[in-house]
């Protein structure tokens, strides 16, 4: 209120209105820190319920990635390849999905085989999954980078081989540069472990492959350096 037409009928009417407008002063700072302390109180609680949603989606997370690592170790007692090729897929496409990756399960195109694609922030990555008893040699690396490069041009490859590479493999020269990054055994037992952040991981390798032309560089790496 501003205006007091009741009051100013009254002879006193100057001393009337004059405490009315103190009254109403007083009544707005007290309305004023009210607005604001209700203000507060929402803020603080929304605040709660987005803390209280991520410890939640981290929980969930957690017992996601652990039950993934209890698969991916079972799969070591495997004595069928065949299965267990299946079963790593399976266990790879849990681990893509987890991380947003938008994971695609194997497919065939014209005539060529894919293991499989995720998509990880600007690029497609084609993937490769091996699980053999022995190293995966350089014939496999030159193959798979004539994968990639039949695709779109920003296409990139995730090569994972739970037994490793050799070091053929590593060597191999690609006409226009190296398209793909690699992932062990090793690798993948630190990120289902919680070591290593899978997202962080691929950055990294990613980031190496550009700096030095390798495809090769272990989350032991990140670990000791961190």
């Amino acid at each position: 209120m501003t205006t007091f037409p009741n009051l100013a009928r009254q002879v006193d009417a100057a001393e009337r209105i004059a405490v009315a407008r103190s009254a109403v002063s007083v009544l707005a700072d007290l309305t004023s820190q009210y607005r604001r302390d209700l203000h507060q109180e929402e803020r603080l609680r929304l605040a709660r319920e987005a803390q209280s949603r991520a410890a939640e989606a981290a929980r969930l997370h957690a017992r996601e990635m652990s039950a993934i690592k209890i698969d991916f170790v079972g799969l070591h007692r495997a004595t069928d390849p065949h299965t267990r090729g299946r079963q790593f897929e399976g266990v790879l496409n849990r681990l893509f999905e987890l991380h947003d990756m938008e994971p695609r399960l194997s497919y065939t195109l014209n005539n060529e085989q894919i293991d499989g694609s995720v998509h990880f922030e600007t690029d497609d990555y084609l993937v490769e999954a091996k699980w053999w008893k022995h190293h995966v040699d350089r014939a496999e690396a030159d193959v798979f980078a004539a994968k990639i490069c039949r695709k779109g041009r920003n296409t990139l490859g995730i090569f994972i081989a739970v037994n490793g590479f050799t070091e053929g493999f590593f060597q191999a020269t690609h006409a226009g540069g190296t398209p793909y990054i690699t992932l062990d055994g090793d690798d993948l037992f630190h990120v289902l472990d919680g070591r290593v952040d899978l997202p962080e991981l691929l950055r990294t390798k990613r980031r190496h492959l550009n700096d030095t032309g390798s495809c090769w560089c272990p989350a032991r790496r990140l670990v000791a350096s961190a």
